[in-house]
């Protein structure tokens, strides 16, 4: 098996159907609601885009489904944390709260608060053709390891932390070789999975 990169900057670039997404780009998307999105905000949009268009799917693994929600709800407390400032809230709880991590240990009422906004979040992953895969749509993992030797064999194999390796285990399960990345360690997988990105 053998794999490449293709560069998503080529107009003419046909995209697999179904293609894993990154969580790196759902990162980009969230950032196109920002006053001046930078270039990988407004890729990861464009990309988001074609597939509504050409009606095609991409694939959220269950790992890059977590990363996803860990980065929205960090992200919301550390907006809390610089409106609030540490000396106020290290004042109001009675510890130090020196960052949004810290917060979000101290008080989960803000994450609670969210949920309406972060249902609306992920349904509009929906919207975008983005589908959560689910870890029962899982097949056998095609090396014949078992979970544990598959995932060590992964990380150090490519030189990978455990949640980029888990998101190619789980490609592989959904039998799916391509993915589509804007930056990250992923594209070291090269040599056995196809890469999307923009070079």
């Amino acid at each position: 098996m053998s794999g490449s990169v293709v560069d998503l900057t080529q107009s003419r670039v046909q995209i697999p159907d179904p293609v894993v997404v990154d969580t790196n780009v759902l990162v980009e998307w969230i950032h196109t609601a920002q006053p001046q999105p930078s270039l990988r905000a407004l890729r990861a949009r464009s990309f988001l885009q074609r597939l509504v268009t050409a009606n095609q799917s991409a694939i959220l693994t269950p790992t890059g489904y977590s990363e996803f929600l860990h980065f929205v709800i960090l992200a919301r407390y550390k907006s809390v944390f610089r409106q609030q400032g540490k000396v106020a809230l290290t004042a109001r709880y009675g510890v130090s709260i020196s960052d949004e991590r810290r917060l979000l240990k101290q008080e989960p009422s803000i994450l609670q608060q969210y949920a309406v906004e972060l249902n609306l979040l992920v349904g509009s992953l929906t919207d975008a053709n983005v589908a959560i895969a689910e870890p029962d749509e899982f097949g056998p993992i095609p090396s014949g390891r078992s979970h544990q030797q598959e995932l060590l064999h992964l990380v150090t194999h490519y030189g990978l932390d455990t949640n980029d390796a888990l998101i190619l285990m789980e490609a592989s399960r959904l039998g799916v070789r391509s993915i589509v990345i804007i930056n990250g360690d992923l594209l070291r997988a090269r040599a056995d999975f196809d890469i999307y990105t923009w070079r």
